[in-house]
């Protein structure tokens, strides 16, 4: 069972990121946020901050979850991937309606909201695998 949830929200030049420990249906500690280039440097930084952030977990409990967006999302898939981690791209429209309505509407936000989506859902979680 998975512990530690990374939602992702991605764009062209950045990537907001949200951390949410939970055990079961029980969300533990405070959230973490986080925001880096969408590049290889950043997937690294990303990686270190999870890391950093991670509760004493195994990277073997973590899920990191964020909305297909084409060409923004699939550098960060393939790497994770080929880093053993493990991912899931999601429809953008399967996550918004989860969620039901939402005053606030940023990246910070959106990240929170995949965070919980995958937490919430992991029971439904098809892993990325690069074409």
């Amino acid at each position: 069972m998975k512990k530690l949830f990374i939602g992702i929200d991605f764009s062209k030049e950045k990537l907001d990121a949200t951390i949410i420990l939970a055990c079961g249906m029980n969300e533990i500690g405070s959230r973490e946020y986080g925001c880096f280039p969408n590049n290889t440097t950043g997937y690294r930084k990303l990686c270190n901050w999870v890391k950093t952030n991670a509760w004493n977990t195994i990277a073997e409990e973590w899920l990191f979850c964020g909305e297909d967006t084409g060409s923004c999302s699939i550098g960060l898939s393939k790497w994770l991937y080929g880093k053993g981690y493990d991912i899931w791209i999601e429809n953008a429209y399967a996550i918004k309606h989860s969620s039901g309505i939402q005053r606030v509407k940023n990246d910070k936000a959106d990240s929170a909201i995949i965070a919980e989506y995958a937490w919430r859902q992991q029971d439904k979680v098809v892993p990325f695998e690069p074409l």
